[in-house]
């Protein structure tokens, strides 16, 4: 038995709602946060179902408690992103949509929030072959994102995703624009982030798609030399975890189990 199994985890989940909800019935804030935070252990347990009835419940508490709440806003999102990995990308925009139209209400236009809305937007626009409208969105994004501090790995983003349709429409023009944007701003970005090898891989698919096969494959060998030092940093941190557990005096339940 591991110590996240999910059986046994889904048990002692639904124990702890149940507990919470019996102690606190009249706390509807409270409860939101607790149905929003055990939907998404849910939603990592890829149990969908049960992860879309507690983001509900969470909206359906927090409504209770301020039916002009952000975290309504954070819930529209979660969904969406549920409904987006489920390719049901009809349902993904309608709750991206409801959630910006929050976001813009109570933050203001140009919030980072707004922005990854408009990115999550442009995704289900691309995916849907909508490649104008998720451009329009994506710019939106990048305009708010150019107005915050230290967000150039969110800009390098929102030009990676750029470049990629430009790419897929064989725009390579505007696409060649947007890839010049990203090189300069990886200078200023660390290197041991998962983003970080996505971006070199979609540069290592721009010089091959341009006749340049040694720049392309220059850049395939750095994603794939940050790739390794990516694994190996998260396996010292499961390492370091697994032994934090055992240190805990009394603690039944190890990693090997009996």
């Amino acid at each position: 038995m591991t110590l996240f199994e999910p059986r046994l985890a889904d048990n002692y989940l639904n124990k702890a709602m149940t507990a919470a909800a019996m102690a606190h019935p009249n706390n509807h804030e409270l409860l939101a946060v607790i149905y929003g935070h055990y939907g998404d252990v849910y939603t990592a347990f890829r149990k969908n179902e049960d992860a879309e009835a507690l983001y509900f419940k969470a909206i359906a508490m927090e409504e209770l408690s301020d039916s002009h709440s952000v975290y309504i806003a954070e819930m529209e999102t979660r969904l969406g992103i549920l409904k987006e990995s489920q390719l049901k990308y009809e349902m993904a925009e309608k709750f991206y949509q409801k959630a910006l139209a929050r976001e813009n209400l109570i933050r203001g236009t140009f919030s980072p929030q707004s922005a990854s809305l408009y990115n999550n937007l442009a995704s289900v626009c691309f995916m849907t072959s909508r490649p104008e409208e998720a451009i329009q969105h994506l710019e939106k994004a990048l305009q708010i994102w150019e107005r915050q501090k230290g967000s150039h790995i969110r800009q390098a983003e929102i030009h990676s995703n750029l470049a990629e349709i430009y790419r897929a429409l064989n725009d390579m023009e505007k696409a060649e624009k947007h890839y010049k944007i990203i090189k300069n701003l990886m200078k200023k970005i660390p290197e041991k982030i998962d983003l970080y090898p996505a971006l070199l891989r979609n540069l290592s698919q721009y010089y091959l798609q341009t006749e340049e096969p040694e720049k392309s494959r220059k850049m395939e060998e750095e994603a794939r030399k940050v790739e390794r030092i990516l694994r190996n940093k998260h396996l010292e941190n499961v390492s370091a975890l697994e032994n934090k557990f055992r240190r805990i005096p009394g603690m039944e339940l190890t990693w090997e189990g009996k």
